[in-house]
């Protein structure tokens, strides 16, 4: 604005000399003349004053180097880049205001008289300059803001949000008990950690370029040009330290960025749902320090009648002096530990057993079926490996060769091969819970529950599409409006495992159960063994089995194969019409019918080579 004051005055200054010559009175003349002297002047310490900002600016300019920035403000309307780009918009507005005014003038000048076109069209070039000023300012301003926002959007993708927790006293004293939150929390601070180096640079960054700016302004003043006060030493020598502090500034944030999204990376890589995820940022973001984990130290002779609420030991012994004076002193039915919980079964009675059987070791527990079994387990196990152990033990004490591993989680039996899966996962989600049912005395459809000779057999029709793959596999595809009604719980399930319904199989086959699940699963949950079956129980569940035997020696056979594949809890089953029953029954049912009977025997009986796709 002073330089625009200063031509303003220049072009006053030539009119009144104008004026000056053209009247012919010689004291008016001499005012005017005064006038124009006093102007002039003026405008040339005004402009002095400019160049010298002017040159001033240029010299700092020179000397400042890249902007750092070390947070952002969470209001878009308060970041260094938002006041930038403001600035550009006001430079810009300025700009346009002066190369209007510029045209505005040129038109007068068209039209005014001669001796005043002069001044017109020097007026026309000050603003046009100004305007070009302004411009260039602008674009300047504009590439700055440009380049302070991309390290702003750096720093928002890398420094997460804030959040608010969903879950408050115990539940947020868990998650802050959680290696998850420890690793989370730690990788956090250090980045910011780097990040607070990062603003303590910039402080004192600021403090050498305010010093650096004072004496380029000191020699400017006392009439240093350009060249002269950019090769000072002093100021070269603090430019040289600004330089230095950017360069650890830069390399200080690039850390900070690199372990925020470190750790944003690993806790997404955690199988915690996305609930847990948020609230492990929040705490985190209010600082909230992570806690040791209170280890009680239980008792294990207390396990011997009441199971630990929550299990941090592995609790089993052997046992010189009997613990229990009665079979009726083993706690059944009672209270299990939360969480994951392996044991070793030693037996299943429906009688109550002699007490010596449970002489040997402890802690034992029991757990009451409602076909009126009792199963009996003994030990408390953290992992499979110990439980395993003891297994081995446990079987190498004479009476107990069929003892094997169990596994719980919250008090529900699940499959070892699931407990294991989980184990590793360190997740057990509330679905997939699987019920094993070997004991389970199951009266099926069309079968009398007496003797061999009141055993029928109950012929029932169904339409269905058999296809055989290369290795003799079977897949029945339902044909019917009502068979495929019959199948729609598993068949609408995207991603579950390839699977026969046994409700569409008629006949008799023996097979191999290798666990329930609350809903279809994908092949990985069954350690990808082929084929399958499936079916739907009383309850809602899915029953899956694999193989379609027409004996049980072939059953056992296969059995034998999925223990080694992972399912220690594998079992020979049998299918009759659809419906699940005892291998004994099974076996009634084909000494009274004979062989065509058989699943198999009926499909390939009826079915013609023609029919087989794939043989």
């Amino acid at each position: 604005m002073q330089k625009v004051t200063a031509n303003n005055k220049i072009s006053r200054a030539k009119e009144l000399r104008i004026e000056a010559d053209e009247t012919k009175d010689p004291i008016e003349a001499n005012r005017k003349y005064k006038q124009a002297i006093v102007l002039e002047n003026e405008a040339k310490a005004e402009m002095e004053d400019v160049l010298m900002t002017y040159e001033t600016a240029i010299i700092i300019n020179k000397f400042s180097g890249k902007h750092v920035i070390s947070s952002v403000d969470e209001t878009i309307e308060n970041r260094q880049s938002t006041i930038l780009f403001n600035q550009v918009k006001e430079l810009e507005k300025e700009a346009n205001y002066y190369e209007s005014r510029a045209n505005v003038l040129r038109d007068s000048a068209r039209t005014v008289k001669r001796k005043y076109k002069d001044a017109l069209l020097i007026d026309v070039q000050s603003n046009e300059n100004k305007s070009s000023e302004l411009r260039a300012k602008a674009i300047e301003q504009n590439q700055k803001a440009n380049i302070i926002k991309a390290q702003e959007d750096e720093i928002i993708t890398a420094i997460p949000t804030r959040n608010i927790a969903t879950v408050q006293g115990i539940e947020k004293d868990n998650t802050l008990e959680t290696i998850e939150y420890k690793l989370y929390f730690e990788a956090k601070s250090a980045a910011d950690q780097d990040m607070a180096e990062v603003q303590s640079i910039e402080n004192k960054i600021k403090d050498l370029k305010l010093k650096s700016k004072r004496k380029i302004r000191m020699a400017v003043v006392v009439g240093g040009d350009v060249e002269t006060v950019s090769n000072d030493d002093e100021i070269k020598k603090l430019q040289a330290e600004i330089d230095q502090l950017t360069k650890m500034q830069e390399e200080y944030k690039t850390r900070a960025i690199q372990k925020y999204n470190a750790a944003t990376l690993a806790l997404n890589n955690t199988e915690l749902s996305e609930a847990d995820k948020n609230n492990i940022v929040a705490f985190t973001l209010a600082k909230e320090q992570p806690k040791e984990k209170e280890i009680v130290v239980y008792d294990p002779l207390l396990a011997d009648f009441n199971a630990p609420e929550k299990l941090n030991q592995d609790i089993f012994r052997t046992t010189d002096v009997p613990t229990y004076n009665s079979t009726k002193d083993i706690p059944v039915d009672a209270v299990q530990p939360k969480g994951l919980v392996y044991k070793v079964q030693i037996g299943a009675f429906r009688k109550e057993p002699l007490k010596k059987y449970f002489e040997k070791f402890a802690p034992v527990s029991g757990e009451l079926l409602d076909n009126g079994i009792t199963r009996f387990m003994v030990g408390y196990f953290t992992n499979y490996r110990p439980a395993n152990n003891a297994k081995i033990k446990v079987r190498g004490m004479g009476d107990y060769k069929d003892a094997f591993v169990v596994a719980y989680y919250d008090g529900k039996r699940i499959s070892v091969a699931k407990a294991r899966t989980l184990e590793q996962e360190r997740v057990v989600p509330e679905t997939n819970v699987i019920e094993l049912t070997t004991e389970t005395n199951i009266t099926p459809i069309g079968i009398n529950d007496g003797n061999n000779s009141d055993v029928e057999a109950t012929q029932i029709e169904t339409l269905v599409k058999i296809v055989t793959d290369e290795n003799k596999n079977l897949t029945i595809i339902p044909t019917s409006e009502a068979d495929k009604e019959k199948v729609s719980y598993y068949t609408n399930t995207p991603n579950a495992v390839k699977a026969n319904q046994v409700e569409i199989m008629n006949g008799l086959f023996f097979t191999v159960q290798i666990g329930v699940y609350s809903k279809p699963v994908t092949a990985l949950a069954l350690f990808n063994i082929s084929p399958v079956n499936s079916q739907l129980t009383p309850t809602n569940k899915i029953r899956y089995t694999t193989g379609v035997f027409n004996s049980v020696a072939d059953a056992s056979s296969r059995k034998t194969e999925v223990l080694s594949e992972g399912i220690p809890d594998a079992f020979v089953t049998a299918y009759y019409n659809g419906e699940r029953i005892t291998v004994s029954k099974a076996k009634q049912i084909l000494n009274s019918n004979g062989s065509s009977i058989l699943f198999l025997k009926q499909t390939f009986s009826k079915v013609t080579n023609n029919d087989l796709e794939g043989e």
